[in-house]
């Protein structure tokens, strides 16, 4: 994973990762959704890939160490990240290692991840579109204070080429899901592989 996903975590009140009811103040963070406008068309730099995303793109597209980098303004504070891999990945490999060098940055960032939990998993495809996704929460210290965040994280596969997306923030997940699927369903690159 590259250094580009790398991102703060939202500063929250104190939780218990165990509490069986959530508070309230988390409650109304899960809650936050942003307002997708119609679709947009982007394309990388040199013309490899195109899609349609109901989010701004910020920056140029360009290849950098073997893939494509886009950062999604989906109305949060902290953006969608993603990374295009042309000719693929491992997906499970992918969301696992990925995971772990983000709990490293993390911690050299914000402090000691002193919690973190897997609050859902889910496989499947969109279309013909083969995915995974998941969703963990996460409690940080730093010595002075304790956060609360969230990490959402999907990757798809489309044309043998690998996607994969990621935001840190507790709510925007049906704005997340909705981009991560404009992304599969518009996705277009010259095919190493078939559709499934």
């Amino acid at each position: 994973m590259s250094p580009r996903f790398v991102r703060v975590l939202i500063a929250l009140p104190f939780l218990s990762l165990a509490l069986a009811e959530e508070p309230q103040w988390l409650k109304e963070a899960r809650a936050r959704e942003g307002t997708l406008g119609a679709p947009l068309a982007i394309k990388s730099q040199d013309g490899w890939f195109s899609a349609r995303v109901p989010a701004r793109v910020g920056g140029n597209i360009v290849k950098d160490q073997g893939s494509y980098a886009l950062t999604l303004d989906i109305g949060s504070d902290a953006p969608m990240q993603c990374d295009v891999v042309p000719e693929g990945f491992d997906m499970a490999d992918r969301l696992s290692r990925t995971f772990d060098v983000t709990m490293k940055r993390l911690e050299a960032i914000q402090g000691k991840v002193e919690a973190r939990q897997l609050e859902f998993t889910d496989a499947g495809a969109m279309g013909n579109v083969p995915y995974m996704e998941t969703r963990w929460l996460l409690r940080v210290n730093d010595g002075k204070e304790t956060r609360v965040g969230a990490l959402k994280q999907v990757v798809l596969e489309k044309y043998g080429h690998g996607i994969y997306c990621a935001q840190f923030d507790v709510g925007f997940v049906n704005t997340f899901e909705a981009v991560a699927r404009s992304l599969a369903e518009t996705f277009e690159a010259p095919p190493v592989g078939q559709a499934p």
